[in-house]
């Protein structure tokens, strides 16, 4: 994990299965290289659904969460390419939230990911029900780390050319976590020890594969 990154933009969403593959390819080719290449982002991977409510899982990885809101960000989604024109607009259920790293256990990945979003005011509880949760969950065999964020609501709000293009208002998230494990079965036992924790019943939980990572370096 790159230590100095303390935002990230994330992002679940839907797509149409009969443009599934062009999506992908815009992904691939294009998106996601254009994002990495903005000044402040040290990164993206893109995770797909295995057990979740969503298709897609979109993670990057920014200096800080003011990055998304920098006017080198703004110029790049106010200004879409021709080909983000027409993908922009087949993305369905999208939820997109800028958040801030609170904390972080271990420095590794794997190739599954655990992700557990959270809604609604943390109070005490909660609270210690999360540490909990972190808790149990490092005792997994094939855990590796786990990042919490909080959402920046002001940067997840900012207007733009691209979100106008999906035409419905994105979804957002209060907070999350996110559980880095080697393979399928300790994803599956991680979600298990989370949904064992009372308070968290519930919540969003969704098991996702890695399928894309990029980095400023690798361009």
């Amino acid at each position: 994990m790159n230590k100095s990154a303390r935002g990230a933009l994330i992002i679940w969403h839907d797509m149409p299965e009969e443009q599934r593959d062009e999506m992908l390819a815009w992904y691939n080719s294009e998106h996601h290289a254009e994002r990495v290449d903005i000044e402040g982002f040290h990164g993206v991977r893109r995770y797909h659904a295995v057990e979740a409510d969503h298709q897609l899982f979109i993670h990057y990885e920014t200096s800080g969460p003011e990055v998304l809101s920098s006017e080198s960000y703004l110029a790049r989604v106010n200004a879409p390419t021709a080909w983000s024109l027409k993908c922009q607009r087949l993305i369905r259920n999208n939820s997109r939230t800028v958040c801030a790293l609170e904390s972080r256990h271990g420095t590794a990945r794997g190739g599954f990911v655990v992700t557990h979003a959270l809604r609604g005011t943390v109070d005490e509880e909660r609270a210690q029900s999360f540490a909990a949760q972190r808790k149990a969950a490092g005792q997994v065999p094939g855990f590796l780390a786990w990042e919490a964020f909080r959402a920046d609501n002001g940067a997840s709000a900012l207007p733009s050319a691209e979100k106008s293009l999906r035409g419905k208002a994105d979804d957002h998230i209060a907070g999350l976590h996110v559980f880095h494990v080697m393979d399928l079965g300790s994803a599956r036992a991680v979600r298990d020890t989370l949904l064992q924790v009372p308070a968290l019943l519930g919540t969003e939980t969704g098991i996702f594969q890695l399928a894309f990572s990029l980095s400023p370096s690798e361009r």
